[in-house]
């Protein structure tokens, strides 16, 4: 994935406009994507989905908001109703494969 393509302008802006320091969680709904991208006058996706699944699944969060995480932490996305998420703050504990178990 592109550096800086839309889906990463519009989860960063969904992100900044939600965000306040100190927050451990931040609320957003899948109509902000729609708000977002006409604010930045990005193309719709055609699939809203895809924004909040790509981040998800498929590649990183930007570093804007992983910068926000403290020391030990990590920013994900996960789902918080019909049309809802939120970024929550979680340890940031990575895979690591063992060798002996090969």
């Amino acid at each position: 994935m592109p550096s800086r393509n839309r889906y990463v302008a519009i989860i960063e802006a969904i992100f900044q406009a939600k965000y306040r320091a100190g927050q451990r969680a931040v609320a957003f709904e899948r109509e902000d994507i729609v708000t977002f991208a006409s604010r930045l006058n990005i193309r719709l996706p055609k699939n809203l989905g895809d924004v909040i699944y790509s981040f998800r699944y498929r590649t990183a969060l930007p570093s804007s908001i992983l910068a926000e995480a403290p020391a030990g932490e990590t920013w994900i996305i996960r789902p918080a109703g019909r049309s809802r998420y939120q970024f929550v703050l979680v340890a940031d504990r990575p895979l690591i494969p063992n060798r002996i178990l090969r």
